[in-house]
């Protein structure tokens, strides 16, 4: 494996997201990863969510005066931008050209999320397509990277896992289908253990639209406050038992686990991608990639890594700390 599985890991986020967004095949994973356009799209991602930390943080100073990072923070949203203009209206063209021909009919094709959400309202299709690009790519990564390294970390929870997955795909090349995908509540379970131990971001940022008082304090109208979830409660004792340690099993539906979870516990301590109308758009999309992505890397390979204290860090989202230098050991079956 390379040095760093990091830099693979967001080639796959990158990939999956444009490929389903966007109907868009940028060939990150095998021959186009060097290609300068994909490049500057990859670097535009990481600035935008290394300077909008920055900036969002530190004092304001580029609302008075021309920031350097602020231009530099720009000029990645521009890349971003320009990217999913050019790729939304290839689609738009591919839509009309089909339709022309008859092939869309003929063939069954399914046109992307984007596409069909473009040829009535153009702006809002580029507005999510940023939206998934820019805030989708990193906490993609931070959420399968985090969830590798706790299977790793617990060969019995892989060990399980894979016995799961065999039940669906006795041979490494079998397909994964919608339907069968439907019979993997451990992988979910894992998945959702390992973004309660590697969150995301701490939580939901809300503006108050009126005064309020929290716990003795007066919060006025217009103060942005960060309710901490997933850093806070989903991450005691109270709520969730042997906090510390990774137990897919208390996300299962089973009496056998009741234990597992506190009894004060609540469905609002664990809320990766927020709630109602505002919560995360790429949801969906996130869910899909990581089960596929962790089901065949699961059915095809025995996983390790060496050590993973301090893995991530916390900037705007969390972030990579150390290199993934993972194990891979193809399996006999």
């Amino acid at each position: 494996m390379p040095d760093d599985f990091v830099e693979d890991i967001r080639n796959l986020v990158i990939e999956s997201i444009c490929s389903v967004a966007l109907n868009a095949h940028l060939g990150l994973l095998r021959e186009n990863r060097d290609n300068q356009d994909i490049v500057s799209l990859k670097c535009a991602l990481k600035d935008v969510v290394e300077l909008g930390f920055q900036l969002d943080m530190m004092p304001a100073l580029w609302k008075y005066l021309p920031v350097p990072s602020f231009k530099k923070l720009m000029a990645a949203l521009d890349t971003i931008t320009d990217f999913c203009c050019h790729h939304i209206e290839l689609a738009l063209r591919r839509v009309e050209d089909d339709a022309k021909a008859g092939r869309q009919a003929a063939l069954g094709l399914e046109t992307s999320i984007l596409e069909k959400l473009a040829k009535f309202d153009r702006q809002t299709a580029v507005i999510i397509a940023i939206d998934l690009l820019s805030a989708g790519a990193d906490p993609t990564l931070v959420s399968l990277g985090g969830t590798l390294l706790s299977l790793a970390k617990n060969p019995s929870k892989q060990d399980r896992l894979l016995e799961e997955i065999r039940g669906i795909l006795p041979d490494k090349d079998s397909p994964l289908t919608m339907e069968n995908m439907k019979s993997l509540p451990y992988l979910r379970a894992c998945i959702k253990e390992g973004i309660r131990l590697y969150p995301i971001g701490p939580g939901t940022l809300r503006r108050m639209p009126h005064d309020v008082v929290l716990s003795g304090y007066r919060v006025v109208a217009g103060t942005d406050v960060g309710i901490a979830a997933n850093y806070q409660m989903a991450n005691m004792e109270q709520f969730v038992p042997q906090v510390r340690e990774f137990i897919p099993e208390r996300w299962l539906r089973d009496e056998t686990n009741s234990h597992l979870v506190g009894e004060t516990a609540t469905p609002f301590m664990y809320l990766p991608f927020g709630f109602g109308p505002r919560s995360c758009a790429g949801k969906r999309i996130v869910d899909m990639m990581m089960e596929i992505a962790i089901a065949r890397l699961v059915r095809n390979f025995r996983i390790g890594f060496d050590s993973i204290e301090n893995a991530f860090k916390t900037q705007f989202f969390v972030q990579p700390n150390i290199p993934f230098k993972f194990k891979f050991v193809e399996r006999d079956d």
